[in-house]
């Protein structure tokens, strides 16, 4: 109902509701805990463990490996081999999912072609902030490439179909309305985010420019007790804020329609589905 108050976690989903004519939206910014940087000790063993090749620049990305996560991994997998003339590097793949298969299969291609480890897979990891202090650069989304940047690396945000982007000065307040996601891109993706990568490895003097800004980002994201004040006092709100009977009556009815059909929807669209069969050709061959 519209008389609920809203809480979203992007500005982008803040101004959608505020648009629809929720009169109480409130932004509460996923929270990123500022975790110490781990020991140089830790950082080591984890290139260890992984035999990572201290030779190459290291590209980082932990995530899922799975579901609306796995076009950017491809897409990093495949960015892998278009640097390899001009700078070669690492791929470290941090995480598991149900999509690590057909990864792993895509990896070990690209591997073969040149005749290296060019992508690694870690698995799980206890210590992420490891990972990321093991790296050069960042790949990711939402929260997870967040974690990479508090350890002060640049960062290439990753998304759906395509999307890549270079986190700089330009695009650091664009990213973060959308909470460091987007979705589509030019017609050759994979050109793009390798790029990106070269954008952000070849010159140290760009490398550290770009560090800084992740950094500068990481710093003006709310803390955990910011965080945890603003939702309560939404509650608080809440709690203490009055609507007629009538107010409440209108919005609730609205809503109730809006769930019915939703229902009715739904179950048009599995009659629709049992009628054509499971290849859309009816029961009967």
């Amino acid at each position: 109902p519209k008389t609920a108050h809203i809480i979203v976690g992007t500005k982008e989903l803040a101004d959608l509701m505020t648009r629809r004519g929720f009169p109480a939206v409130t932004l509460v910014e996923p929270r990123l805990d500022r975790l110490p940087p781990p020991s140089a000790t830790d950082t080591a063993a984890f290139a260890a463990r992984h035999d990572l090749d201290s030779d190459l620049a290291r590209v980082v990305v932990a995530s899922r490996l799975a579901s609306f996560k796995m076009d950017g991994l491809r897409l990093a997998i495949d960015a892998v081999e278009m640097v390899e003339a001009t700078l070669p590097v690492q791929l470290v793949i941090v995480g598991e999912g149900s999509g690590e298969g057909e990864l792993r299969a895509r990896a070990e291609r690209v591997n073969a072609r040149l005749d290296r480890r060019a992508v690694v897979f870690t698995g799980v990891v206890r210590n992420v902030a490891a990972a990321y202090a093991a790296a050069d650069l960042v790949l990711g989304m939402g929260t997870a490439v967040l974690g990479g940047m508090a350890q002060g690396k640049p960062a290439v945000v990753i998304g759906e179909k395509g999307f890549s982007a270079l986190l700089t000065d330009e695009t650091a307040t664009a990213l973060s309305e959308v909470g460091f996601f987007g979705e589509g891109s030019p017609d050759d993706p994979a050109t793009r985010l390798a790029g990106h990568i070269a954008e952000a490895l070849h010159d140290p003097r760009r490398t550290a420019e770009l560090a800084a800004c992740s950094l500068d980002v990481v710093r003006r994201r709310p803390t955990k007790d910011q965080t945890e004040a603003k939702v309560e006092l939404v509650y608080r709100e809440a709690i203490g804020a009055t609507h007629g009977p009538a107010e409440r009556g209108l919005h609730a009815g609205r809503s109730l329609g809006r769930f019915v059909a939703m229902r009715a929807r739904g179950r048009l669209a599995r009659r629709v589905t049992r009628a054509r069969g499971p290849h859309g050709q009816g029961d009967v061959a």
